[in-house]
């Protein structure tokens, strides 16, 4: 390991979005990876405009 995590892609189903599910797993996996041994952690976001959702989340 190279003290790096990485999550790519990410999201949660239409249906169960504004719910707080996608950021409780995205932080569970962050400590989880820091109990690891990662220093460091990316999430990747299209960005796009047309992907607001994603934008909120990350």
């Amino acid at each position: 390991m190279n003290g790096t995590a990485e999550f790519e892609p990410f999201g949660t189903h239409p249906d169960y979005r504004r719910l707080g599910l996608g950021r409780a797993m995205l932080l569970h996996g962050c400590i989880w990876r820091a109990a690891a041994g990662a220093g460091h952690v990316t999430v990747a976001c299209l960005g796009a405009p047309g992907h607001p959702q994603a934008r909120r989340l990350y």
